[in-house]
């Protein structure tokens, strides 16, 4: 649903990464313009290449694991907003004052109903 709201809503270019290769084709066909087995390849690497040397200006972490919320919060660029939806993890260690110079931002979203997700569909 993350790949479809930022295509549609914002037309953004989305590259989605997972460790699980099996998600990654379904991404494909739902849009994402680039997909990144982080297994075998360095997400931020792959990412500043897609983006020709920048880093991205959204980061969305669907998982919510605290390796994959400190992760997000590096890859974003300076002045960047993350987007945490999943729901993994609930405490992870935060360099706040990563956050505070980066003035990077988090926001929270979450949708909790089927009939949600059926009309976000």
């Amino acid at each position: 649903m993350c790949i479809l709201a930022a295509r549609r809503l914002h037309g953004s270019s989305v590259v989605v990464c997972d460790l699980i290769p099996e998600r990654l084709e379904p991404a494909r066909r739902l849009g994402a313009d680039e997909t990144v087995n982080i297994a075998l390849q360095d997400l931020t690497r792959e990412a500043r290449e897609h983006w020709s040397g920048s880093a991205p200006e959204f980061v969305i972490d669907a998982v919510g694991s605290a390796e994959t919320k400190l992760l997000s919060l590096e890859l974003v660029e300076l002045g960047g907003t993350v987007v945490s939806v999943g729901l993994h993890e609930d405490l992870i260690p935060l360099n706040s004052y990563f956050l505070t110079l980066g003035q990077k931002s988090v926001a929270g979203s979450y949708s909790g109903s089927f009939n949600d997700f059926r009309q976000a569909a």
